[in-house]
């Protein structure tokens, strides 16, 4: 008999959890005029603070160890909701909002199955052999650019560029399993920094996600120490390139998927497919916030003798 991936037991946890707070949300409400909209009040701050994230990518992960963070993201709003829900259900709201409530619940429970899904499902297998591209640039032939192969790797196929770069030689294929990366649903930014913190530890690189500004992204990316971030690609997704730096007055990527991302086009500078230049303005107005820095672990001391 097969045995339940953990990821899979935790996604099952998560949904009881969510169960148990609105058996709670619902008790509470009937407590009567005085805890009903306390807890209602409560429960809907909560939920203000669990969108934090979705505007500060990085937040949430700084906070919080990041081993345990990526499997709170994209659910953790579900949590303060179903309290909520369980309040209004049953406190002295008047009919029209405990008619609603149910509606409430299932447009809950389609948001913890959107953002949760990916922990029941399997890494993407690749069976295609990966595009590379490479470039010169200020007369330096640079390392190959991984162009993703489907519309969900972007950040296999950045994370793969990024540790070339590093000089440590890995495929998009690797990339997938390491960031924990989903069919149609790709991987994250949180996902990827856990999954590299582990792979490079023991060639003595740090990871780290950190929330910086566009500006400290672009102070201290260097092309063999390059800095992972995400941009605007569309309304509903983000999209992570590799910044290796500033060149003359623009900001240098290696995109994984050349061309206009968030409405804005690179500049209209000759380089070759995967490398692409954005004035420092252009870049800030992408950037999404977070970045997945690298450093070296500082050598161990001697033992002294």
């Amino acid at each position: 008999m097969p045995v339940m991936p953990l990821s899979a037991v935790w996604f099952c946890i998560l949904l009881a959890i969510s169960g148990l707070l609105l058996l709670a949300g619902r008790w509470l409400g009937e407590r009567g005029s005085r805890v009903s909209p306390t807890a209602a009040v409560a429960a809907f701050l909560l939920i203000a603070l669990a969108a934090v994230p979705k505007f500060r990518p990085a937040l949430l992960h700084t906070i919080c160890p990041l081993g345990l963070s990526i499997w709170l993201e994209g659910v953790l709003a579900v949590f303060p909701w179903m309290l909520l829900v369980g309040v209004l259900w049953t406190g002295p709201f008047g009919k029209r909002i405990t008619r609603v409530a149910p509606l409430m619940l299932v447009l809950g429970l389609i948001y913890f199955l959107f953002g949760g899904v990916w922990m029941i499902m399997p890494d993407i297998q690749m069976l295609i052999e990966e595009e590379r591209t490479a470039a010169v640039i200020d007369g330096e032939r640079v390392s190959q650019v991984t162009i993703q192969s489907r519309p969900d790797t972007c950040v296999p196929a950045a994370c793969a560029t990024a540790l070339r770069r590093m000089g440590i030689e890995t495929t998009e294929r690797e990339m997938c399993h390491i960031t924990m990366a989903k069919p149609w649903r790709g991987s994250t930014l949180a996902r990827a920094a856990c999954g590299l913190r582990h792979h490079l530890a023991r060639r003595g690189i740090a990871v780290t996600l950190k929330d910086l500004s566009a500006e400290e992204v672009v102070r201290i990316a260097e092309p063999s120490r390059p800095v992972l971030v995400v941009i605007k690609s569309n309304i509903a997704a983000n999209h992570m390139v590799v910044v290796l730096g500033r060149v003359r007055d623009g900001v240098v990527i290696a995109n994984p998927s050349p061309g206009e991302h968030g409405g804005i086009k690179p500049m209209p500078i000759q380089l070759n497919r995967g490398y692409e230049m954005f004035t420092l303005d252009d870049f800030a107005r992408l950037y999404r916030g977070g970045a997945i820095v690298f450093e070296d672990l500082p050598e161990p001391e001697g033992d002294g003798r």
